[in-house]
């Protein structure tokens, strides 16, 4: 009696590719078919092709059970660093949203710095005018002086007799 070999290289790498695709769930209707038929065991290798399903299930399964924890994060991290919006929209696409376009932008309004900064150099020279003035009004009010090098008679200044100062 001839005991039934395993299957094929051929045959293994097809199982495999067809267990990939289900789980996947890329596989056509001809092609989900041929796996059921293949896992019927019309053949004698049942076994030894649902092992092979089997395993291939879980490795695609395992691999997208941890890859699927560093692509959210580097997704996460992707998101929070971005700044421009493209990668975003970019990712909206991909899923079907439609993503809007650029709104228009109404110019901002006059900035209250600028405004204060204006009120503070007006009061600064309003200050510096009145200071300015006072000064002047206050060298006005003192008496006039006069340095006379040489004087015959007697000299007066609105009816007062001038005093010299300082003769030696």
């Amino acid at each position: 009696m001839n005991a039934p070999t395993g299957p094929s290289d051929e045959l293994e790498a097809r199982v495999a590719e067809l267990a990939t695709g289900f789980a996947l769930g890329e596989l056509e209707e001809r092609e989900l078919r041929e796996f059921y038929e293949l896992l019927r065991d019309h053949d004698g290798h049942g076994p030894q092709v649902a092992a092979i399903a089997w395993r291939t299930l879980g490795m695609v399964t395992d691999l997208r059970a941890e890859v699927a924890h560093s692509f959210q994060d580097s997704l996460r991290l992707r998101l929070g660093q971005e700044r421009s919006g493209r990668f975003r929209n970019s990712l909206w696409s991909r899923l079907g949203f439609r993503v809007p376009g650029l709104e228009p932008v109404e110019a901002p309004a006059p900035s209250r710095g600028l405004t204060i900064a204006a009120w503070t150099v007006v009061g600064g020279l309003a200050a510096l005018l009145i200071a300015l003035a006072a000064l002047w009004a206050f060298a006005r009010e003192r008496p006039p002086r006069a340095t006379v090098v040489r004087l015959l008679g007697a000299a007066e200044c609105g009816g007062q007799a001038l005093v010299p100062v300082g003769v030696v």
